[in-house]
Parts: structure tokens; C-alpha cells; sequence
């Protein structure tokens, strides 16, 4: 099963639009203004442009895979690979405004009004979301993504099995 780890509705794919159409919009002004406006603008412009244009690229190239060997996260910068005898915790955590909350099993399929719902798999033993403001860092192998029922069954399956 692949599929790609950017949902464009979440918190970072909204905040990315709105981003770049601040960036269109700083554009277009700039460029009406062209007498009025310093040369060193436009190159800052650029690079940001530049910037923003290569973040896009990168979440939509961000893949991830669940497979008989295991879960694979694959990007640009990133190839990183879980087996599924390395896994030793996972879940469902939800993301608010600065806040991660863990989920019990039995409201993994229920709507939540007020954030975005990532699976988390990770082969650190006792690990919670809640720990991290962002991503850890190298200490151990992390993945997270959107919630998809398909893939939490998937996974509940063969970590039951092995």
C-alpha cells in the first residue's frame, strides 16, 4: 500500500498554500511597483520563491509504503525503513494548536473537530507524541502520517502477528 505522506487539507498543507499566496501576492505587488521597489528586493523575493517552491516539491515526493517488510518513509533528503520486528510502539496521536494528544484504540475512527489525526510507529519502547513538540531527532527510527483506517488496520494486523 503507498500513498503520499502530505494530506494538502492539514495544518501544514493549508499553512503552505497560504504561504504561497502571500508569496503571489508580494509578486505581483512588486512587480506593478518596479520603479519604487530596490533591486536587492526582487533577489530576496527570488530566493524565497525559490524556497517555497522547493518545500512544495518535497512534501509532494514525501511517500510512504507498508509492505510485507516492513514501513518505508521516503523523500528527497530522507529514506528511512521500519521492519515490523522493530517496531515497538504505535498509535494514533492527534495535533492541536501546539499540543499532541495520544488516542485510545476505541476513538481511532471517530471525527475530531479540533486537529489532524497521524499514526505514529517508532521502535522505541514506552514512546509518546506528547513528548516532542516536533519530530525527534536521529536517537531512534520515527515515522508519522496521516490517519488512514485502512493502514491502522494494517498495521494493528501484523504487529498482532509477529
Amino acid at each position: 500500500m503507498k500513498f503520499s505522506k502530505v494530506n494538502i487539507l492539514s495544518s501544514n498543507g493549508l499553512f503552505m498554500i497560504i504561504l504561497f499566496g502571500f508569496l503571489i501576492f508580494m509578486n505581483v505587488e512588486s512587480y506593478l511597483k518596479v520603479e519604487q521597489v530596490p533591486k536587492l528586493f526582487f533577489v530576496f523575493l527570488f530566493s524565497i520563491d525559490l524556497f517555497i517552491v522547493v518545500l512544495i516539491i518535497w512534501g509532494l515526493t514525501a511517500k510512504i509504503t507498508i509492505s510485507n517488510n516492513g514501513i518505508r518513509y521516503k523523500s528527497m533528503f530522507k529514506d528511512l525503513n521500519i521492519d515490523w520486528n522493530q517496531i515497538k510502539t504505535f498509535g494514533v496521536y492527534v495535533t492541536g494548536s501546539n499540543v499532541k494528544i495520544e488516542i485510545d484504540k476505541a476513538d481511532y475512527d471517530k471525527f475530531i473537530l479540533a486537529g489532524q489525526k497521524n499514526i505514529f510507529i517508532t521502535d522505541k519502547e514506552d514512546y509518546h507524541p506528547a513528548m516532542f513538540r516536533r519530530q525527534p531527532n536521529s536517537e531512534f527510527k520515527y515515522i508519522d502520517f496521516h490517519y488512514r483506517h485502512r493502514a491502522m488496520d494494517l498495521i494493528s494486523q501484523k504487529m498482532i502477528n509477529n
